[in-house]
């Protein structure tokens, strides 16, 4: 008919954001769409509602740097091909800085990581492959990421309040001009 459209993507997914361990500020909200734009029109985008409930992560288990370490090796072997790499996800699964808190309960986080309490939703079981001292691991590496992410959020550097302010000021920007 005559008339030009331009679509984008918008939002964060993607191979690369799931296993690249970029540090986005929290969990990414879900509202990635593709958004189409034509000279001329007048539509209006939706509000995005940028809520996000932050779990109450217990506190990292008392142990050395050394059982932290050997938690880091068995998450990297076998949980961050789909949960992100240092605990980063895109959000297509989930990213375990961000679970509801029931799921820090070490009970529960043992009988999905060892006994596949979530095999019908794709999370196998590894008790096959790893060991109860593994998975104790695991959770204290999981909790050290979580609560150092927490304490980020809580408390930004100067740089990252910096970043922030700009792309703020950026997106502002950009809305008044489009």
């Amino acid at each position: 008919d005559g008339e030009e459209y331009i679509a984008v993507l918008a939002g964060r997914g993607g191979a690369f954001s799931l296993i690249g361990g970029l540090v986005p500020n929290g969990p990414a909200p879900k509202h990635s769409r593709v958004l189409v734009f034509k000279l001329g029109a007048t539509g209006v985008l939706p509000n995005l509602v940028n809520s996000i409930d932050y779990p109450n992560l217990p506190a990292v288990p008392d142990v050395d740097d050394d059982f932290i370490q050997h938690g880091s090796e068995k998450y990297h072997a076998f949980c961050a091909g789909c949960h992100g790499f240092n605990v980063v996800s895109n959000q297509a699964i989930p990213d375990l800085k961000y679970l509801p808190d029931v799921f820090y309960q070490k009970t529960m986080f043992d009988n999905i990581v060892l006994k596949g309490q979530f095999k019908g939703l794709g999370m196998v079981g590894f008790k096959d492959v790893l060991s109860q001292d593994d998975t104790d691991a695991i959770y204290a590496y999981i909790l050290t990421r979580a609560n150092e992410d927490k304490e980020a959020r809580e408390n930004p550097s100067w740089y990252d309040s910096i970043l922030l302010w700009m792309y703020d000021k950026l997106a502002s920007f950009l809305a008044a001009i489009i």
